[in-house]
C-alpha cells in the first residue's frame, strides 16, 4: 500500500496526470521498479512499435497493442493535456506530427510513460 501511495505522488508530479490517472497507472503497473528501463515499461503498456524482419529487411509498423489496454486508454488523455501545458512535449509532438502524422500520439504516450519511469527512479 505504501508503494502505491508513493507511486501516485510521483505520477501526480508529471504534467497531464490527475489523481484518477495516477491511481489507475499505479494499480496497473503495480511496482514501477520492476522495469529496468523505460522502454520495457513502454513495451509492457503496448506502445512499442511492431517490427518485422525478413531476409535482411526490417519493417517497422504501428504499436503492438499487446499489454494493458487500460494503460493505453488512460495515457492518451494524459498526453493530450501534457502537450497543452508542457512546451518540451509540445515541440516533440509537433516534430513527430510533421514526420508521421498517424504516429504522433503514440510517440507522445511513450514519452509520458518514460517520464513516469524516470520520475519513479
Amino acid at each position: 500500500m505504501q508503494k502505491i501511495i508513493r507511486d501516485v505522488k510521483i505520477f501526480l508530479s508529471i504534467t497531464g496526470i490527475d489523481i484518477f490517472s495516477a491511481m489507475l497507472i499505479s494499480t496497473e503497473i503495480v511496482d514501477i521498479m520492476r522495469f529496468s528501463t523505460p522502454w520495457k515499461l513502454v513495451s509492457y503498456v503496448g506502445l512499442a512499435p511492431s517490427i518485422r524482419e525478413s531476409s535482411g529487411k526490417t519493417i517497422t509498423g504501428g504499436i503492438t497493442k499487446q499489454g494493458s489496454p487500460w494503460l493505453r486508454w488512460i495515457l492518451v488523455p494524459c498526453e493530450l493535456v501534457a502537450i497543452k501545458y508542457d512546451t518540451h512535449l509540445r515541440i516533440f509532438y509537433d516534430r513527430k506530427k510533421q514526420e508521421r502524422p498517424c504516429y504522433s500520439h503514440s510517440c507522445n504516450c511513450k514519452r509520458v510513460a518514460c517520464y513516469c519511469m524516470v520520475h519513479a527512479h
